[in-house]
Formats: C-alpha cells, sequence, structure tokens
C-alpha cells in the first residue's frame, strides 16, 4: 500500500485535533484505502498523536465480514463482531491492537467508493465537531444536503458500524460521487473521499456554514450570560447545547454554572427542568486532545451525578459502573460483556416494551427497550461524546419505565474485577439496587 499523500493527511489532521471544536474528547479516527487492504486508527487513539506507523493494518473486507457476522438474524452487537475485526492487526511487535468500534463503517463506505470507481482513497471520522451535533436532529439532514447536495446521507442509528449493515445497500444506492458525508444521528459524521485534498476542502466550508447555522438555531438562554473563564468556550457550549437541549431540558429552558468537585477539577454544569447534565473541564480542553494516554486524564466527559437526577423525570435513576484502576473506561470487550449482561437481565426482567436504561461511567448510556422485529435489543454507544448520551435518550422520549441500579456484586458479575476497595466504599453508597 502506497500512499504519497498520507504524511501530510495525518500531520495536517493532527493540527485540525488541537483546535477542541474539533475534536473533544481527543479521539475520532481516520483511515486510508487501496483495493481491499486498509490502514485505520486504532480504538482509543487521540487523532492529535497519530503518525503513519500507529496505523493498524486491516482490510475492507474484515469490516464487512463483520457486519455479515452479525446479520441478518441479530441487529445486538455480539463478540463475533470483534472477532471478525481482530484479524491483521498486528503492529510494532506489540501484540494484537483491537480496531476501532467504527471499523465497519469505514469498511462500508471505502467499499461505496470502490464501487463509485475509486481505487483508493480516506475515511475521517472527528469526535464532536459542531457536525455532531447538526447530526443529532433529523431535520438537519435538509440542512446537509443544501450544503453538500444529495451526497450528504443520514442515519438514525446509534451504534456505528453494526448498524449501518442492514440499511447500507438501501442508503448507499444511488451515491456515486468524489464524497461522501455520513451523518449518523448519535454518533456524528463521516467524510469518506478518494483524495485528502477533496476532505480538506470541504470540512473546511462545511464547518463554516455549519457553525453559523448553530449560532442561528440554538436557545436564547445558551448565550445569556459569560463562562468563567477557561471553563468552555462559546462554540463547544453550542455543540454540547444542541446535542442534549431537548432531550435534557426539554422546552422550558435552562442554566448553567460551573462546579468544583473534591479533586479540584471543574466542571460545566447545565441545569433544567428534567435534571442536570455536567461536562469536565478537563476533557474540554486541548491537552486531552494532545495527550497520547487516555488514563492520563482525569474526569468524566459526559455523566449524570445522582443526586441531581429529578424523580419522576427524565432520570429516575441510574446505573453507576467504575472506570479501572487506572482511571481509564471500559474498553469495548468489557461493553460486550455489558450488553450481554444487561440483555440478559432485561429478559428476565419481561420487559415488554419498556426500555430499561443503564448509565456507565465514561462510556455513556445502554439502553434495553422495545421489541426489535419481535426480539429484546440492546442499544450501546462506545463513547464520549455529548450527543451519544442526549440521543439514546431523546430516542425513545421523557418518559423511560426507569432506570435499574447495579448492585456492587452485579458490576462484579459482568467482569469489573478491577474494582479497588477505593471504588468498593464509593460504590456501596450510591450503587445499591432500587
Amino acid at each position: 500500500m502506497t500512499f504519497e499523500w498520507i504524511d501530510q493527511a495525518l500531520s495536517e489532521i493532527g493540527e485540525w485535533t488541537k483546535d477542541p471544536r474539533e475534536t473533544i474528547a481527543g479521539g475520532g479516527n481516520v483511515s486510508f484505502f487501496e483495493g481491499d487492504k486498509m490502514l485505520i486508527s486504532a480504538s482509543g487513539r487521540p487523532l492529535a498523536g497519530i503518525t503513519r506507523d500507529r496505523l493498524v493494518g486491516t482490510s475492507v473486507s474484515a469490516g464487512l465480514d463483520a457486519i455479515a457476522e452479525c446479520y441478518p438474524n441479530d441487529p445486538v452487537l455480539r463478540e463475533n463482531m470483534f472477532d471478525a475485526t481482530r484479524p491483521r492487526m498486528v503492529v510494532g511487535g506489540d501484540g494484537i491492537v483491537k480496531p476501532s468500534i467504527e471499523h465497519p463503517v469505514h469498511a462500508v463506505l471505502a467499499h461505496e467508493m470502490m464501487v463509485g470507481g475509486y481505487n483508493r482513497g480516506m475515511v475521517y471520522h472527528p469526535h464532536a465537531t459542531p457536525l455532531t451535533a447538526l447530526c443529532a436532529s433529523a431535520k438537519n439532514h435538509e440542512y446537509m444536503k443544501v450544503i453538500l447536495g444529495e451526497g450528504a446521507l443520514w442515519m438514525d442509528f446509534d451504534i456505528p458500524g453494526i448498524m449501518l449493515g442492514r440499511h447500507a445497500q438501501e442508503l448507499f444506492r444511488n451515491q456515486r460521487g468524489p464524497m461522501i458525508t455520513l451523518m449518523q444521528q448519535n454518533h456524528g459524521a463521516f467524510f469518506a473521499a478518494p483524495d485528502f485534498s477533496i476532505i480538506k476542502s470541504q470540512r473546511a466550508m462545511v464547518l463554516g456554514k455549519v457553525e453559523e447555522y448553530l449560532d442561528q438555531v440554538v436557545d436564547p438562554w445558551v448565550r445569556a450570560e459569560p463562562l468563567a473563564p477557561g471553563i468552555l468556550d462559546a462554540p463547544i457550549l453550542r455543540t454540547a447545547a444542541d446535542g442534549i437541549y431537548q432531550a435534557v431540558f426539554g422546552d422550558e429552558g435552562g442554566s448553567f454554572s460551573t462546579k468544583t468537585l473534591i479533586d479540584g477539577s471543574s466542571v460545566l454544569a447545565l441545569r433544567g427542568e428534567r435534571g442536570v447534565v455536567y461536562i469536565s473541564k478537563n476533557e474540554l480542553t486541548t491537552n486531552y486532545s494532545a495527550s497520547e494516554h487516555a488514563q492520563e486524564i482525569e474526569g468524566t466527559l459526559f455523566w449524570l451525578s445522582p443526586d441531581h437526577i429529578v424523580s419522576g423525570g427524565l432520570f429516575e435513576s441510574y446505573v453507576y459502573l467504575p472506570r479501572d484502576e487506572r482511571g481509564a473506561p471500559l474498553c469495548s470487550m468489557e461493553v460486550q460483556s455489558l450488553t450481554d449482561h444487561i440483555r440478559e437481565h432485561a429478559q428476565t426482567e419481561k420487559f415488554g416494551t419498556r426500555p430499561i436504561t443503564y448509565v456507565i461511567e465514561g462510556i455513556g448510556i445502554a439502553t434495553v427497550g422495545g421489541h426489535y422485529q419481535g426480539d429484546p435489543t440492546v442499544r450501546a454507544t462506545n463513547a464520549m461524546l455529548v450527543t451519544h448520551d442526549a440521543l439514546l435518550c431523546e430516542a425513545y422520549g421523557t418518559a423511560f419505565g426507569g432506570l435499574r441500579r447495579f448492585s456492587l456484586a452485579q458490576a462484579e458479575f459482568i467482569g469489573n474485577k478491577w474494582v479497588v476497595e477505593q471504588e468498593r466504599k464509593r460504590i456501596m453508597g450510591v450503587a445499591s439496587t432500587k
């Protein structure tokens, strides 16, 4: 695989991600493909630190196989999806590297570019740009089509990659242009093009227009008063507010303020009639984007405070699951264990069409609810975007059937073997069975 432009692309993408408007969570990913060969950033790698030797060698077919393994019988993210994306993931003798959960999306987009006559190209997925906020609502799809024409595609699924498979053929049936923009409601935007220069020019144009658009549509309270210096700038606030406003605040408006935690870190508190959302200062700075090690970062990008959840409102209770002893969030394998356990738990509950929602620190929300072709399904996000959590709430409306809390024993059962004594004491006070 030879790309004369790969180093330039990675260098410029690294510069993009120093802007917190581009990459709040220091994540996202990029892939370069040529025929069936693909180089893709591994899961959890901050884009600002990506270099060619840190990209993972894989293939387009492996990503497509991951989708095929889960269809047509099971719409739920399963272990064999990860099995299908593990082959050939060896980097520099360090062993197996798990690819990003978005790998199937990269594979599908690469495949569609090849079907369209382009044998090589790249797929770029940033985290938490203003585009992520725009993707949060289907009504914004028409606006994106004004900017990009029919090349802007929108889908209302929250599991990146795996849910794409069900409607991929229909979605891309008439898509034969030099660039594809995919808007996933609960995950953000993906750009696919045969050349980096196309993505570069389109990105600058789109982000400029999207920011202008968000300035016009975000509710007045967001800009009503200045924030404390260094906590959050206006573009970031717009991104957060657009994604969570309706789900958390409804039509009643709200306010924001800062809060200092016991460890001295500061957070932004967005308060509404239905609840409070806290966003950590630490993970909204360029320091996070530039960090090469997620476990060095303190705080949680998006979480719900147990003593500020409004009973009978958006959240009736919550589930708390800790990070590991290094402070790192659960990885994809633990997410899979979690979804398996939740699914079993939900089936024993015989909840019918009543959703049960679990809040996982550092990961997001997993919702078990309703029926999908007659079978209960788990909808689980993989991480750290404000819109992820909000849209899972919004997808089921505000009248959840009640959130269930895990007891400490249940938390251990699903594989959280790293729970240390300090965490045990903290969990005992907040994670008892309701």
